[in-house]
């Protein structure tokens, strides 16, 4: 993956394509690859499952920006003038001309923007990959094309084992902007159908912030298996507010996070949580 960073460094723009019917674990990965480039790179494709599934995690800029194009051929319908101007909260466009001109004289686009790198993420064979990418960018001539392989390795943070489970976690996700406090809640089936156990999500810490947009806090609580307790962690970076958070409990932070005791019920492990977060306000 190191060539692939290499590309996304020193590209200008960059577009991630996924299919439209994309799996989260793809999602992921496209938005792992936004968070490491920053603004210059824009996700294509899969608008409707990003909406629907992470629209409360992440924000609507990482999908690719469209221009609405209105054009006309002028070898029929000459133009002598345009402008444009706003009347109250329309925007009209004028074209002047000698030429009648109807509703049909025009057609409508709508156009991706040029990037200079397209990466494409969950593609059954390179040819698909291409011709989905016909479809959606205005103008591909001259753009570096990097294809990652259906099956191998989608590139992922470092230090998360499970992508499946990192994919339910964010999922399940919400962020509480009063308390800047980012939660998340896995029960026992998450961790049956991802193959793993709760001790998976420690690692995966730091990522998770990192995705979240960094905020104060990460909570995340889990049921491992139905006859368990529910059992959690809070994360932070702020070393003061968890060295209190934690003293509080009287635990020991482990790096940036420490565990919480565990609850009969996950509400009830919330509003202690809760509470606690509080006290730092």
């Amino acid at each position: 993956m190191r060539d692939l960073k290499e590309k996304i460094d020193n590209a200008n723009s960059v577009a991630v394509l996924v299919p439209d019917d994309t799996s989260d674990e793809i999602l992921l990965a496209a938005f792992a690859i936004r968070k490491a480039g920053g603004e210059k790179v824009f996700i294509v494709g899969g608008e409707e499952s990003v909406r629907s599934s992470w629209h409360a995690l992440f924000e609507d800029e990482a999908l690719a920006p469209k221009d609405f194009a209105v054009s006309i051929d002028t070898s029929r319908f000459p133009i002598e003038e345009l402008r444009y101007e706003k009347q109250g909260e329309k925007l009209v466009v004028f074209f002047t001309s000698y030429n009648p001109i109807t509703k049909s004289s025009f057609a409508f686009e709508q156009m991706l923007p040029e990037s200079d790198l397209v990466v494409a993420i969950g593609f059954l064979n390179e040819d698909e990959a291409k011709k989905t990418l016909a479809s959606r960018l205005r103008n591909t001539n001259g753009q570096e094309f990097f294809f990652l392989k259906k099956g191998g390795t989608p590139p992922q943070p470092a230090g998360v084992s499970s992508l499946p489970l990192l994919s339910r976690l964010l999922a399940r996700a919400r962020t509480e902007k009063e308390l800047n406090t980012f939660w998340s809640f896995l029960a026992p089936s998450d961790f049956t159908k991802t193959n793993t156990a709760p001790t998976a999500i420690f690692p995966m810490t730091s990522v998770i912030a990192a995705l979240a947009g960094l905020p104060r806090f990460v909570v995340v609580l889990w049921q491992g298996s139905p006859k368990e307790s529910v059992g959690g962690l809070i994360y932070s970076k702020d070393a003061r507010a968890l060295s209190v958070l934690s003293s509080k409990l009287g635990v020991v932070p482990k790096s940036d996070y420490f565990l919480i005791p565990d609850f009969n019920s996950f509400t009830e492990a919330e509003l202690e949580a809760r509470k606690l977060l509080k006290t730092t306000l």
